[in-house]
């Protein structure tokens, strides 16, 4: 079970590094290098198979892969929990994942927006009120 864990995310870092590759300033023997190591070390996680079966999960497998990458940071902790499964689920429950999560992320983040007047109305009478010596009954 844990070496399944290691292998999603290692096949997601991959395939995430696979996506990013650029030349950079490399000349076409380093990079054809670059690529081969990649998709070697790919090779290695999923060795090869003919079973239709298999390559369906595969491919589920690997557009979840490239639908997580493409998320900036702020879907790290939605990210690492889909990786770390067991098996990475279906394409569609990591949908609803994605979707449950925006949905979330939009009522935490609802912004009341109280006009400015209003504000330093408020932080006016607040202040002039703490100026105030406190008289008793």
């Amino acid at each position: 079970m844990y070496g399944n864990q290691n292998n999603s995310t290692c096949i997601f870092q991959i395939n995430k590094n696979l996506a990013n590759m650029q030349q950079d300033g490399k000349t076409y023997v380093q990079l054809l290098r670059t690529l081969e190591g990649m998709t070697s070390e790919l090779v290695l996680h999923r060795p090869y198979t003919v079973d239709a079966a298999k390559l369906r999960k595969r491919e589920e497998k690997d557009k979840i892969f490239q639908l997580l990458a493409s998320f900036g940071s702020e879907y790290e902790d939605l990210r690492s929990k889909i990786l770390m499964n067991h098996d990475p689920s279906s394409l569609t429950r990591v949908c609803v994942a994605i979707q449950r999560k925006e949905a979330h992320r939009k009522v935490i983040n609802f912004d009341f927006k109280i006009p400015l007047s209003e504000t330093r109305a408020y932080a006016i009478n607040k202040s002039m009120n703490n100026n105030r010596p406190y008289k008793g009954k």
